[in-house]
C-alpha cells in the first residue's frame, strides 16, 4: 500500500497509510523517521525512510477504527487546495479544486465535500490577506503597504496619501503615455467606484 504525504488541519506534516493518518514524531539515529497516529491516546506508530515513501517498521495497534476512503480523499484534496491557494492568491478556488481533483485519484468526493474545500480555501487566504478596510484612510494605507506587481514584476499600484488617490499602472505604461501623447483625455464614473472612494477614472 502506498504512503501518501499530506498535512494535518493545523498544517503539521503527516502521512496516510492503510486509511490511518500519522504525524511526524522524530528522526531516528538510523536516519529513518518515526510517525505516530494523529488520534490522541493512540499508540500506533510506524517508521519510514527519510523520503517517507517506504515503511521500515510498523506497530499497527490502533485503538480506533480506520477512516473511510471518502474522509481520507477529502482530507488530502482539502489540504492540497489550501496549500495551492496560499501560494497563488489570484487563481479562483474552482480552478484550484478542479486542478487538484485531476491530479488525484479521488473517486469518493461528493458535492458537499467540494463546498467544504471551497470554504477552507477562503479561510486560508483570509489568514494571509489584510482585513477589509473600514475607512478611506485604512484602504489607502493597506494599498500602500501591499507589494502589487504586474506580470512583468513592475510596481503596479501607486498611492497618493495626501490627495487620497490610487493609481493602478506601471512605469512602462507611464513612459509610453508621456512620450507618445500630446493630449490625455480621461472619463470618470461614479457608478462603479469601490467602497470608500468617490470616483474612478
Amino acid at each position: 500500500m502506498e504512503l501518501v504525504k499530506t498535512v494535518t488541519n493545523r498544517g503539521v506534516q503527516c502521512i496516510v497509510w492503510n486509511n490511518f493518518k500519522y504525524r511526524r514524531q522524530r528522526v531516528m539515529t538510523t536516519g529513518n523517521i518515526s510517525w505516530r497516529c494523529t488520534v490522541k491516546n493512540c499508540v500506533a506508530t510506524l517508521q519510514a525512510n527519510s523520503d517517507a515513501n517506504e515503511i521500515v517498521f510498523i506497530r499497527d495497534e490502533h485503538k480506533h477504527e480506520r477512516e473511510s476512503e471518502q474522509c481520507i480523499e477529502n482530507h488530502i484534496i482539502r489540504n492540497s487546495c489550501k496549500r495551492t491557494a496560499a501560494e497563488d492568491l489570484t487563481t479562483q478556488p474552482r480552478k484550484i479544486i478542479r486542478k487538484e481533483l485531476c491530479k488525484s485519484n479521488a473517486n469518493h468526493i461528493q458535492k458537499r465535500n467540494i463546498n467544504s474545500v471551497r470554504i477552507s480555501i477562503y479561510r486560508e487566504r483570509r489568514k494571509l490577506l489584510p482585513r477589509l478596510p473600514r475607512s478611506t484612510d485604512e484602504a489607502l494605507v493597506q494599498l500602500h503597504e501591499l507589494n502589487i506587481l504586474s506580470n512583468r514584476h513592475e510596481k503596479f499600484c501607486y498611492v497618493d496619501l495626501d490627495n487620497k488617490m490610487v493609481f493602478f499602472t506601471c512605469e512602462t505604461n507611464l513612459n509610453f503615455l508621456c512620450n507618445n501623447s500630446n493630449t490625455i483625455l480621461a472619463d470618470g464614473t461614479f457608478y462603479v467606484s469601490p467602497k470608500h472612494f468617490y470616483q474612478m477614472y
